[in-house]
């Protein structure tokens, strides 16, 4: 007997109501209805002053599960959640997927840098539209019972909704779903991949509660845009990008465009977050996988008549020598993507004190942005900052071209 697929079942269900093409289409049309209201502060803030009121009751009636919930803490339990959290961050995601690329799996690593790129278009972007506090800011009585945030940048950011769920749903969900359609989970496993996803989304929105970062309805909000971003991906949405960013590598310049434009639509929050600088980061890393495709002439495509390292790490009779074989590749990836991300910080550095140093500035407020905090960036910053995070792009699809020349 088959076993029950929980990603598949959720676009099966959905593509039985409707039809997958309209589920696919209606994704796109939400997606862009999402960059407008993004786009026009005539459009969002109207509905952050209509919401607000809505928010902030949700948020104070769920105060009281937060602070039963802080109640328990100690030191093991906070180390546990705190380090369960970093895996659902963007620095832990940057270091963390291009290892797919490394594996022979460059198509599955396409759509997983895509698909983190929507998660936190999306998600950071509703979090600087409805402006909902965490539950520390709530009120004096929980930032007495919870303390000051524990997380660094992420206390720094607004709540609703929990991109940790968001993001964490459509790693793990996608990631497991493209396993078991590749044939690489036995058929006796794939319930408990499955299994092992909702126990892992479960722990994570736990640890969210428990460290007073989210309050339910952040949660509940993040696991409904995480499950329709997790259904439109499978429905034909990871088609999509192969169809008009990964198969059309000969002129990547409208791609390239359109990221660097997303870049900009992004509400403006009620105070300086960090959360459109993460955004911005992955699509500048999306961008610079664009070109490194066109450049070194890469094609990341799923083919399933030839296995990948990774496929084969998955046969019992093949996991010694493969695993010697990811293990060489991932230390020259690695190397190599690190070597770059040293370099252009340091030519980074050198240029933003060149400008320093010659008075070239973007942006006539300097000394006000910098009493705003770190988070809040010059222009000049921001642009090398997106180079930067370019160039990691460009030099993962680099290493493809290294670790094949050298396999």
């Amino acid at each position: 007997m088959q076993q029950f697929n929980m990603v598949d079942g959720i676009s099966v269900v959905a593509g039985r109501l409707c039809g997958n093409h309209l589920v696919h289409d209606c994704g796109v049309m939400a997606l862009l209805c999402i960059i407008i209201i993004f786009s026009f502060s005539s459009i969002y803030i109207p509905l952050r002053k209509k919401t607000r009121s809505w928010m902030l009751c949700r948020v104070h009636s769920g105060l009281q599960t937060v602070e039963a919930i802080a109640a328990y803490r100690n030191p093991s339990l906070n180390y546990f959640f705190e380090t369960t959290a970093l895996t659902v961050s963007a620095e832990f995601y940057i270091l963390f997927l291009p290892i797919f690329f490394w594996m022979g799996e460059e198509a599955l690593g396409m759509r997983l840098v895509f698909l983190m790129t929507l998660s936190l278009y999306v998600g950071n972007g509703l979090k600087d539209l409805f402006c909902s506090p965490r539950p520390f800011n709530a009120s004096s009585k929980a930032m007495q019972i919870l303390g000051p945030p524990r997380q660094g940048y992420s206390g720094q950011e607004f709540g609703f909704p929990s991109t940790h769920v968001v993001n964490c749903l459509g790693l793990c969900g996608y990631l497991s779903h493209y396993l078991v359609e590749r044939g690489m989970v036995a058929q006796a496993w794939i319930a408990y991949v499955y299994g092992a996803v909702a126990l892992w989304v479960a722990i994570i929105a736990l640890g969210r509660l428990y460290l007073g970062m989210h309050t339910v309805v952040d949660l509940v909000g993040g696991g409904l845009i995480g499950c329709s971003l997790l259904s439109f991906w499978c429905a034909g949405g990871a088609l999509h990008v192969d169809a008009w960013f990964t198969h059309n590598t000969h002129n990547p310049f409208p791609q390239v465009v359109l990221l660097v434009l997303l870049q900009f639509a992004h509400p403006i929050p009620t105070q300086p977050t960090p959360s459109a600088k993460w955004v911005k980061d992955f699509l500048s890393v999306c961008a610079g996988l664009q070109l490194g495709m066109h450049f070194f002439s890469v094609h990341p495509i799923a083919s399933p008549e030839e296995p990948s390292p990774l496929m084969l790490l998955m046969m019992a009779d093949t996991t010694a020598l493969a695993s010697l074989t990811l293990i060489n590749r991932f230390v020259v990836g690695m190397s190599i993507l690190l070597g770059t991300k040293t370099l252009v910080k340091l030519a980074g550095g050198f240029v933003l004190k060149a400008l320093e140093l010659t008075r070239v500035k973007f942006s006539p407020n300097q000394n006000k942005l910098k009493e705003n905090g770190e988070h809040h960036m010059t222009k000049s910053q921001t642009l090398v900052r997106s180079v930067e995070y370019s160039c990691l792009g460009i030099a993962v699809t680099g290493s493809i071209l290294v670790l094949n020349f050298l396999q």
